[in-house]
């Protein structure tokens, strides 16, 4: 009985947590997708305002309310079952496509989680869209998937959430001081942190971010895989801008990755908006 209480008083101070912060916060920044085969679903931006080019972060919580190990699946690479319907400023409504594959290291999709036990992660939209109009955005998210429990056979569920995003006019000194602080944090050794502040750098699609990703490419602990990350970043921002101009930002020592930037910039993007 002891453990059964102990779970009970857990999952409710869980839901206590969560129902606070969307009192304090508001359902546009945090919101609960009902608990379906005693799993709970939370999604939270991590900030409601930004400023053109800045990355857009939803964090994800996944809890196990049930007495037995449950499993999720988030499809490939932990982003491939989530959707995302988007208005856009101007009224109109895009659905941006699935993630394309990537090369590399991907994780497996399949998240087990003891009873009790909270799963975190980081979804980077801007990977889906670019957001780049400066306006009031209505985000729809949805992840269609399937509950495993030890006791039956996986069962379809689909949690989804509106969440409300106001994009403001570029800020350059807020750039700058976020590029600084994502350099920073792609510099931690701890690689879970460092890899997620060298990717979301990577989507900074502004002048702005062209030194800071240049430096990724020659420093910090996990160096192999923050310089494939930075180029792709510098791709993007050469997609925008052209090749010349990054390349006219960059220091005499760092204009030799004219090459990779110049085929990172061929490469297709992903995210291309579907309109409806």
């Amino acid at each position: 009985m002891s453990n059964v209480g102990t779970h009970l008083r857990a999952s409710f101070a869980r839901r206590t947590i969560i129902h606070l912060a969307s009192l304090v916060l508001g359902p546009s920044v945090w919101g609960l997708c009902q608990g379906q085969e005693g799993v709970d679903v939370a999604l939270a931006l991590q900030s409601s305002s930004v400023t053109l080019h800045e990355p857009v972060v939803v964090n994800l919580s996944i809890h196990n309310d049930l007495a037995e190990e449950a499993s999720i699946d988030l499809g490939y690479d932990r982003e491939g079952n989530f959707e995302f319907s988007i208005v856009q400023p101007d009224g109109s409504t895009i659905r941006p496509p699935h993630l394309a594959r990537h090369n590399g290291i991907s994780r497996i999709g399949q998240v087990r989680l003891q009873p009790g036990e909270t799963y975190w992660q980081r979804l980077l939209l801007n990977k889906w869209h670019p957001f780049s109009k400066a306006g009031n955005y209505r985000v729809v998210l949805t992840l269609t998937t399937a509950v495993g429990k030890n006791s039956g056979v996986p069962a379809k569920a689909e949690f989804s959430q509106q969440l409300t995003l106001e994009v403001g006019e570029r800020d350059e000194k807020r750039l700058e001081s976020v590029c600084e602080r994502l350099t920073r944090a792609a510099m931690q050794t701890n690689a879970e942190t460092a890899l997620d502040a060298a990717k979301s750098l990577s989507y900074v699609e502004d002048v702005v971010a062209i030194p800071y990703l240049a430096r990724l490419t020659r420093q910090g602990p996990f160096v192999v895989v923050t310089k494939y990350i930075a180029l792709q970043g510098l791709g993007r921002v050469a997609r925008v801008l052209s090749v010349e101009t990054v390349v006219s930002r960059l220091s005499p020592e760092d204009r030799k990755l004219e090459p990779e930037i110049r085929a990172a910039a061929w490469q297709p993007s992903s995210g291309t908006q579907n309109p409806h």
